[in-house]
């Protein structure tokens, strides 16, 4: 029984390294370029129009938050965790790139402790809405959406659909690029 846990343990572990590329290098020579593909957006449901608080403490409507918003990114992580905290220069440039074409983020924080949340917020330059239960896995949302692990991010459209989900890096810019690329080719036709 130990051998096969041991076993298992090291195919775990080869795993998860070989999803992340340690080195420096680029793994394509540089005249190559990939083309990151969005995935079309689906009906996963609605998300639930809640009020939760915020770094001051202070009710916040994550409903009112939406539907200010073309698209708005649920953007579940914590101070703690390593994966988060390297996923947020991506995230910061997203926001930057795209607050003023329609895109709202709201961050939902993990954490227990208020001070190194609000903390990471600061020295990261997290420069959008940000929530906590301060419950950590007991949060309501953790379990309403049967998240099991961060950074984990659920894309909401105007309306409170949910229509992605689990998408991080150059597949979440790529998908909030065409959305709101096709969101504001809908609106010029309509309007003409």
């Amino acid at each position: 029984m130990r051998k096969c846990t041991i076993l298992a343990l090291a195919i775990l572990t080869a795993a998860i390294t070989a999803c992340k590329n340690t080195s420096n290098e680029t793994t394509q020579p540089q005249s190559e370029q990939t083309t990151v593909t969005a995935p079309k957006p689906q009906d996963f449901g609605q998300f639930d129009d809640i009020k939760l608080p915020d770094t001051n403490r202070n009710l916040v409507s994550l409903g009112d938050i939406i539907r200010n918003n073309k698209l708005t990114i649920i953007d579940f992580w914590a101070s703690w965790c390593g994966p988060c905290i390297e996923e947020m220069p991506n995230m910061v440039s997203i926001n930057n790139d795209f607050k003023d074409k329609g895109l709202g983020i709201i961050g939902v924080s993990l954490d227990k402790d208020p001070q190194p949340w609000i903390n990471a917020i600061s020295n990261l330059g997290l420069n959008w809405n940000h929530v906590s239960e301060l419950k950590g896995w007991g949060d309501y949302l953790i379990s309403k959406y049967n998240i099991e692990g961060i950074p984990y991010t659920l894309l909401v459209n105007t309306d409170g659909t949910i229509i992605a989900k689990e998408l991080r890096g150059e597949m979440l810019r790529a998908f909030v690029t065409e959305y709101l690329e096709n969101t504001d080719t809908i609106s010029n036709e309509e309007k003409k």
